[in-house]
This record gives structure tokens, sequence and C-alpha cells, in this order.
């Protein structure tokens, strides 16, 4: 008995590793068949989605902007112009397309947490569509705002999300610091006027990456500089009627504004940069404190 106990100890191992796939299969299919785990995350936005004879469309939605394109196709000869937690973004001609990023952070933290799930691909690839399903709500809602980019088209199937909207160029920190100071106090008082226009909007954080710099035309038809907020997947509703935004104001002028609103400053703007570090210390700096500040340097 002791010898047939030994052989069994010593084979084991063995037979783990010649036949470790077929275990892996065996072990996969017990899990969820005997011990299911919370598969399928809730999409609250994706339950929502509504079949209509030009495909899945979230409700209130002009199902004109509905367009799935051929993702790969489109890869083939469109231009990678950025890559983000959640999604790639190609230069179409004048638009922006964006597709799920399959090399990004967000799907690879998703990997891991449903590693061993025989759904793996399908859950994540059902979470990517929640973040684009976000970004169109938001889109949507927000179209007549002049710091919103123009949405062309979107793709709401679980298989091809998709968002078609207006291009633009990113703000790096050079552009900024060869911008006359004028123009840049002009392009920062925009976006400050964007976030103050929004109160009830909470965003998870707030970098000048989010913006882009786009391109409209005046009724005399005379072209200007616009930036465009292009990242919603953080974004979210306040709720309750909160209007608070000194959270929103602490963000934006710590990772955006601040330093630039020191550079090349006189002494008259000068103070009303050292005002905001004031009320910014004091926990009182709101978006609309900001843009006022920023109006009156360029008076």
């Amino acid at each position: 008995m002791r010898e047939k106990l030994l052989i069994s100890i010593l084979f084991l191992p063995l037979l783990a590793v010649t036949f470790r796939s077929q275990l892996l299969e065996a072990a996969l299919w017990i899990e969820e068949e005997y011990f299911p785990i919370n598969e399928f995350p809730e999409t609250p936005l994706g339950d929502t989605l509504i079949e209509t004879s030009s495909g899945l469309a979230l409700p209130g939605t002009n199902d004109s902007l509905l367009r799935c394109p051929d993702a790969e196709g489109i890869k083939k000869f469109a231009k990678l112009v950025g890559q983000g937690w959640s999604k790639s973004v190609y230069r179409i001609r004048n638009h922006a397309l964006k597709f799920p990023n399959m090399e990004g952070e967000g799907w690879r933290r998703c990997r891991w947490r449903w590693f061993g799930s025989m759904h793996t691909d399908l859950i994540c690839m059902r979470e990517a569509r929640e973040t684009f399903l976000r970004e169109i709500r938001w889109l949507v809602k927000l179209q007549g705002d002049p710091a919103v980019p123009r949405l062309f088209s979107y793709c709401a199937e679980a298989d091809n999300p998709a968002i078609a909207t207006e291009l633009g160029q990113p703000i790096t920190a050079l552009k900024l610091l060869q911008y006359p100071r004028d123009a840049m106090l002009e392009l920062f008082l925009k976006m400050a006027e964007f976030l103050a226009r929004h109160p009830g909007l909470r965003f998870g954080d707030l970098r000048r990456q989010q913006f882009v710099l786009g391109i409209r035309l005046l009724p005399s038809g005379h072209p200007y500089t616009q930036p465009l907020f292009v990242d919603f997947d953080d974004v979210s509703e306040r709720g309750d009627g909160n209007y608070d935004d000194r959270d929103t104001a602490s963000k934006f002028y710590r990772s955006i504004a601040r330093d630039f609103l020191w550079q090349g400053a006189n002494e008259a703007q000068k103070a009303l940069v050292a005002e905001l570090d004031v009320l910014l210390a004091n926990d009182q700096l709101t978006m609309a404190q900001i843009a006022q500040n920023i109006q009156n340097m360029l008076v």
C-alpha cells in the first residue's frame, strides 16, 4: 500500500505537466458549472440600448448617427494619432475615429481582473463598449457647447464600438509656450468657461491632454481656434442639485493652468494669479473665479 502511494505521489506531478491544458479546461468547466462567479458586470448604458433598423442605439439619439465602420479596414490606411487608457484614435480626412485600445492599460487590467474566466474577452469588450457609450451620451447631451467636438457617427455593437468626431490637434506644452501670451490666455479662458458652464459635472481627473485644439469658423467665414474637451471616460453628474465645482477648479488650476498663467505675467497679472493661489490654498477656488481672473488679465 505504501509503495502504491509513493508511486502516485511521484507520478501525479508528471501527469499534471503532461496534461496541463486538459486539466485547466476541466478546472475552468468545474468552476463555471458549480462555482459561478458574478460574470458580466453591470453595464447600465449597454442594458438600455434599443434595436433599430440601423442597429443598436442609445435612447434619445438620432438614428442618422448610427454607422459601424470596418475597424480593421480603416486601421490599415488611417493614421494612428493617439492611444489612451481605453481608446485608440485614428485620423481619416478631417475626422477622428475612436476604437477600443486592446493594448491599453484599461484592457490589460480588465483581463487581469477576469483572468481564468471563460468569457474574459467578452466581458472586457462589454466594459470597453460601456466607456464608449458614456462618451457618446455626453457628446450628444453637450453638442451645443462650443468646447465639445461635433459627433458625426457612432457604433454601439458589442464587438465593434466606435465614435467618429471632429478632429483636433494636441495642445502641447511647447505649443503653449510658443503662443503670444494673450493668445495663450484666450485659450485657457475658453477652457475655464467650458468647465464653469457645467458646474454639475464631476471630472475624475483633468489634464491638458484631455483638450485638443479645433478650428471653427466665425459667421464672417474667418477661422478661429477653439479648445475641445475630448475625454469623457471619467465624467459623471454630481446629482442632488450639487453645483459646487471647487474640486474641478482645483484640478484645472493645479494640473493645467497655474504654471502657464505665471509664465511671462506682468505685475498686474501676477497679482491676479496670486489671488487665485490664495483662493486655492483656502479651498475657495471656483471655475467662475478662474475664468473671471483670466478675463481680467486680458483687459
